[in-house]
């Protein structure tokens, strides 16, 4: 019955006493019951702790146990006393179980609210008053109390708009709501805390010898200040340890009180039992002094003690005058330098034989984002650790099925929501269970994975999705370029089989399902189909098997997930049919308490039992103390910290309920007081130090900004005149300058080496001797038969320069004989490492159907094949077809086209089917530009794709071969878009014509670093090999581009010219042609004098003659013949060589398309213009006389030297 305050400024000591007296009064009353009571966090390290001790005043027993002492949790006590009793039977709701009974109320009485009407729409609202509703019920604040709060509201302000009782209003009804709901059906910890209550009261002669001690408790809820006092009156007598002052309950309602949470609970207690008339014994006060705690620690905390209150001046030297080298304050670069230098701190004192890592502890207030630095240089250094910190089931691969799965039916089976459900892997089909050993499994598993990586290859390749993985049609697939056929082959028929062999399971097991969620049904009947689901396809047994085979690996802890996250779903699922089961199915609702539910649920953690370094949350200070404690992470945002009010009352409303209610009534810690409590929880952090404690923060944060250090820290550098240590990152800075700076750097070998190997490669690149430290060390630790760290020393060395090929590589990936296309040759001089890359290694990008320049390209080809080859069919002349012709011949062309396999992307979506109707117009255009050029030209089309050598498997006429070094061979093969003819009397002329499907000029410059070959050697083969194309010997007309695009007049700017001659114009043919009057006349035939020519780049002046950079002299079209056979045979030379340097243009000097720096190989390069040997071609501009004044002096030279 009694009641006594324990009442010290140190927990340890309370501890050590309070064990003592426990032991002594088991020991002298064989009757004695206790009952220790703590909060749930430190609940197995107080058992640990008090059986250790209880063994050791024991020192001739071999093992400790507790009978009649036992350890429990608030929570703890109450199932351990009512396990068996009937409100144990009924189900409890979770977070989210609790959030969906609330929005069904909400739905409910939507009508009837007026602050909240429409509100549970909004983001958080549910939870933050699921939350509200928590801190009611926990503070013993019942429906009617809050309709008396709306009330007297109403009646002191009448005829204001009152804002506060309209809330009232709203949250009294949803409260007597919700608290209706709970009645009966339910039970929640504040339920079960009334049942504990009356159990109590009940069964008074069980604990008439029972002791009951509470510590580690700074505050009570309202809910649970009731059960305390209901102990205090129900048992022998009851002990409360409070971390207080004595001193500070004179001013224990002052905010500024660094006791002021422990003060105004004892207050508050102190009255309740007054009320209650339970006898309160004198308090016992324990000293402060604490032999375990060095005497520095012990000063640090009694400053700070000090430091809240007023301070004398002597006060404040006392503490200056002292040298503190077991305090340290560090600044870091940032978080991760932070924890990489704790980590290295904590190797060096673990190497001098003082520690062992249980010895330290880390505390921070952000430990989710602390937990991944932890990991990554903990590991790095080789130290064992433990992070106090319940792993979140959001990542279970449960949650990703169930999201992927319904995902599918909302989505109509999007791409990513396809793979995103056949990568959890819990639905394997045809899965043979038989044999469950490792390898046997994972041969299936990896099986399943080159399933589905080949099904999405494909998937993706041709456009797969939606209906496609719902209908009975085989999915096709050949791997090969659009413009490319060929018949299936044995590999791409394995292809196709294991593709639809995916897409089979899918439709056989999925689409039942999915086909069976139709709104109009409830949601507890597609929980049950969802259900019965998972077991048909193996879900229960995939993850079975997964426990299984991480128990036989002895990986226990991580077994247990998956039964734990299986159990959570299966909660969930409940929930959702206990509380929303007869509500009409809502796809939405599911997937959101699903995940909200994994998000909040946690997998149960196993304590810590060897020796490991401790990661703990700030505000959850251990029992026991460490030796050195690392305080981390300690910006003025981080320390003082501010909460924020997320609760559904202001701090107004706040006020005003606290103001109105009964004393043992009460809403959860305010705001304001959550600050004032700040200097307290850093107090207790600092007392989890025996030895050594190490202040740090982060100098600069995630958003690039910069952290300001805790004002708390800076007082206390400032009192106990503390450096502030600056830890940089690497040692590569001019900030080290004695010997033990550089000993923070050294921690497990590879973590020294990675530090050793960055200072050494910053001296090399600054062409500096490396700091004698780390050359000594090189000298220490390298070991050169170790090929691990060869490799790392030749790191060093390391430059981003390719390796040229042996020329017997070089002739095993492009064969001794050289077949090649002249965009193949074109890439290389590009730059000879894309090159290599794209036609030595072969190397592709993964195919994805969708509709690029390329593609495009394709199209347009093909079109005006077809067309051009329906007009020549027609034996008709172009001029003659008219406009309604053309239309028609066009668009029988481009349906057949868009029925081919080869353009099924065009019927992939409406989209799609926009884009390939815009390009057919296109493509009408650009035959109606031919027609009208036609009308002035006497050119005619003759010939359309002609191929000439080996393309893929067509073969065409002769290419032009040519001889390379030590009697090898180039032999050039390729597709000529157009060529164009006529006929002057016996004589034929020829001239090719190339489409582009973007603007392409002939430029000289190009043409001289070997990036127009095509056109040239296009022109040349066709010369050569006119005989065996045309049955007669052709002279060359020239070479040109044809854009093919829209364009567009502005009639605005047009005037009275003519509308046609002026759209022309945008059509013109741009490139070479070879000064031959009958070539030049009979290019546009209505050319005048003083006239440019709309269709061709040639002006003809007032004397007749033709002029124009572009027209070339026969001499010149003969040296550019043969400048440019040149170009293609040192190409081949090089190729053969092995030449493969990384040698790109810079594309603001020549716009040239190089993978290997703008494409898709630029992450195998690596090229960067900043390394000194990554540099870019020197260019040098070069117009048409310079250009062909360097080839008659290259070939004249040249002649000289033969």
């Amino acid at each position: 019955m009694p009641v006594q305050f324990i009442l010290g400024t140190d927990p340890n000591n309370k501890r050590n006493f309070l064990i003592d007296e426990m032991h002594e009064q088991l020991k002298k009353d064989p009757k004695a019951q206790m009952l220790y009571l703590v909060p749930d966090n430190v609940k197995y390290e107080a058992e640990t702790m008090i059986l250790k001790q209880f063994k050791d005043k024991n020192e001739n027993a071999k093992y400790s146990g507790m009978i009649r002492l036992q350890v429990f949790s608030f929570s703890r006590l109450a199932w351990y006393l009512l396990q068996n009793k009937e409100i144990y039977q009924k189900p409890q709701l979770t977070d989210s179980g609790l959030g969906m009974l609330v929005k069904r109320i909400l739905q409910q009485e939507e009508e009837n609210l007026t602050i909240f009407r429409g509100a549970s729409q909004q983001t958080g609202f549910v939870e933050r008053l699921v939350s509200l509703f928590s801190e009611l019920r926990n503070g013993k604040i019942d429906p009617i109390d809050l309709f008396e709060l709306k009330d007297t509201a109403e009646q002191k302000d009448k005829e204001k708009n009152n804002d506060f009782a309209r809330k009232m209003d709203d949250l009294s009804l949803l409260y007597s709501k919700y608290d209706e709901a709970l009645k009966g059906k339910y039970v929640e910890r504040e339920d079960l805390f009334q049942e504990l209550i009356k159990y109590f009261e009940a069964n008074r002669q069980r604990f008439k010898h029972t002791t009951v001690i509470i510590d580690h408790y700074e505050h009570f809820s309202a809910q649970e200040q009731e059960l305390v006092l209901t102990l205090c009156k129900h048992t022998q007598n009851v002990q409360i340890c409070l971390t207080l002052d004595r001193k500070a309950l004179t001013t224990a309602n002052d905010l500024n009180n660094m006791f002021y949470r422990p003060a105004k609970t004892y207050q508050q207690l102190v009255h309740e039992l007054g009320a209650n008339q339970i006898p309160v014994k004198e308090d016992l006060i324990l000293p402060s002094y604490n032999q375990v705690r060095s005497k520095e620690i012990t000063e640090l905390t009694d400053y700070w003690m000090e430091s809240t209150g007023p301070m004398t001046q002597a006060d404040v030297e006392k503490y200056k005058d002292q040298t503190y080298e077991n305090i340290e304050l560090w600044a870091a670069e940032d978080t991760a330098t932070e924890v990489s230098h704790i980590a290295t701190k904590i190797k060096e004192l673990v190497a001098t034989g003082e520690y062992r890592y249980n010895d330290f502890q880390i505390m921070t207030r952000d430990l989710e984002s602390c937990a991944l630095n932890v990991e990554k240089a903990f590991v790095e250094n080789e130290l064992p650790f433990f992070i106090d910190q319940a792993n979140t089931m959001s990542h279970h691969p449960i949650l990703e099925f169930i999201n992927s799965l319904f995902l599918l039916k909302k989505n109509h089976y999007r791409l990513d929501d396809v793979f995103r459900f056949l990568r959890t892997e819990l639905f394997i089909p045809d899965y043979d269970g038989q044999d469950t050993s490792k390898e046997a499994y994972q041969k299936q598993i990896n099986e399943w994975r080159q399933k589905i990586d080949i099904a999405e290859n494909v998937a993706l390749a041709y456009g797969y999705h939606g209906n496609d993985w719902i209908k009975n049609e085989e999915w096709i697939y050949m791997d090969r370029a659009l413009d490319e056929e060929s018949p299936l082959n044995d590999h791409d028929q394995k292809i196709q089989d294991t593709a639809n062999s995916v897409r089979q399971a899918v439709k056989d097991y999925i689409v039942p399902f999915t086909d069976q969620l139709e709104k109009g049904q409830t949601n507890r009947e597609i929980a049950g189909r969802l259900y019965h689901f998972m077991q048909r396809i193996g879900v229960i047994e995939q993850l079975q098997l997964w426990q299984d085979q991480l128990i036989q690996q002895g990986e226990l802890e991580e077994a247990r997930e998956h039964e734990q996250a299986w159990n959570t779903f299966i909660l969930l699922l409940d929930e959702f049919v206990e509380v929303l089961g007869d509500e009409e199915w809502d796809i939405d609702l599911f997937l959101s308490i699903i995940e909200t539910g994994f998000e909040e649920a946690t997998f149960g953690m196993v304590p810590p039992t060897i020796d490991q370094v401790l990661v703990t949350n700030f505000d959850l200070p251990k029992i026991q103390p460490k030796k050195v404690v690392f305080l981390i992470g300690l910006t003025d945002t981080q320390l003082p910290q501010v909460q924020g009010n997320r609760s559904l009352l202001t701090d107004e409303d706040r006020e005003v309920v606290e103001n109105s209610l009964s004393s043992e009534k009460y809403l959860a810690v305010s705001e304001i007081e959550s600050m004032a409590n700040e200097p307290f929880s850093f107090y207790l952090a600092m007392l989890q130090a025996k030895e050594k404690i190490i202040f740090t923060y982060p100098i600069s944060n995630n958003d690039n900004g910069e952290n300001r250090i805790s004002p708390y820290l800076t007082r206390l550098k400032n009192a106990l005149s503390l450096n502030l240590q600056f830890k940089q990152s690497t040692t590569i800075n001019d900030g080290l300058t004695r010997p033990e700076d550089y000993l923070a750097f050294i921690g497990s070998k590879m973590h020294t080496y990675g530090h050793m190997l960055i200072s050494l490669r910053e001296a090399i690149d600054r062409q500096k001797t490396p700091e004698t430290f780390w050359l000594g060390l090189f000298k220490k630790l390298y070991h050169p038969e170790n090929s691990r760290q060869r490799r790392l020393i030749n790191s060093l060395s390391h430059k981003n320069i390719p390796k040229p090929l042996p020329e017997d590589l070089a002739e095993e990936l492009y064969g001794k004989e050289l077949y090649l296309s002249v965009s193949q040759l074109e890439t290389f001089y590009a730059d000879p490492y894309s090159h290599f890359l794209i036609y030595g290694l072969r190397l592709k990008e993964r195919q994805i159907q969708e509709l690029t320049p390329i593609e495009s390209g394709i199209f347009y080809h093909d079109a005006l094949d077809l067309i051009s080859r329906q007009i020549v069919s027609l034996d008709r002349d172009l001029v003659s077809i008219s406009k309604e012709e053309l239309h028609h011949v066009t668009q029988d062309i481009f349906e057949l086209l868009l029925e081919s396999n080869k353009y099924r992307l065009a019927q992939s979506s409406h989209r799609m089917n926009f884009i390939f109707n815009q390009l057919s117009k296109t493509v009408e255009n650009m035959v109606w530009s031919m027609i009208h050029q036609a009308k002035r030209t006497k050119y005619r089309v003759n010939k359309t794709e002609l191929v000439f050598g080996q393309l893929g498997q067509e073969k065409g006429i002769t290419g032009l071969s040519l001889p390379l070094n030590n009697n090898r061979k180039l032999h050039l093969r390729g597709k000529v878009d157009r060529i164009d003819t006529f006929q002057e009397g016996n004589q034929l002329y020829a001239g090719i014509v190339d489409y582009k499907s973007s603007d392409t000029t002939f430029n000289y410059q190009s043409i001289y670093y070997g990036l127009m070959l095509q056109m040239i050697t296009y022109l040349d083969t066709v010369i050569t090999f006119s005989e065996d194309i045309f049955d007669q010997k052709a002279k060359g007309i020239g070479a040109f581009y044809s854009t093919i695009k829209n364009h567009y007049v502005d009639l605005k700017k047009i005037g009275n010219k003519n509308l046609e001659e002026e759209l022309l114009k945008n059509y013109k043919l741009d490139g070479l042609i070879i000064d031959q009057r009958e070539v030049l006349q009979a290019a546009d035939t209505l050319l005048e004098p003083k006239e440019s020519s709309p269709i061709f780049n040639l002006y003809l002046n007032k004397d007749d003659q033709y002029t124009g950079k572009k027209i070339l002299t026969e001499e010149e079209f003969e040296l550019l013949k043969k400048f440019n056979r040149d170009k293609i045979i040192e190409a081949g030379n090089s190729i053969l060589t092995g030449k493969n340097n990384l040698y790109p243009f810079d594309q603001k000097e020549i716009r040239v398309h190089t993978p290997s720096i703008t494409g898709p190989y630029r992450a195998i390069s690596q090229f960067d213009a900043l390394l000194p040997e990554n540099n870019y071609k020197d260019v040098i501009k070069m117009d048409k006389d310079e250009f062909f004044d360097y080839l008659r002096k290259l070939y004249s030279n040249k002649e000289l030297d033969d």
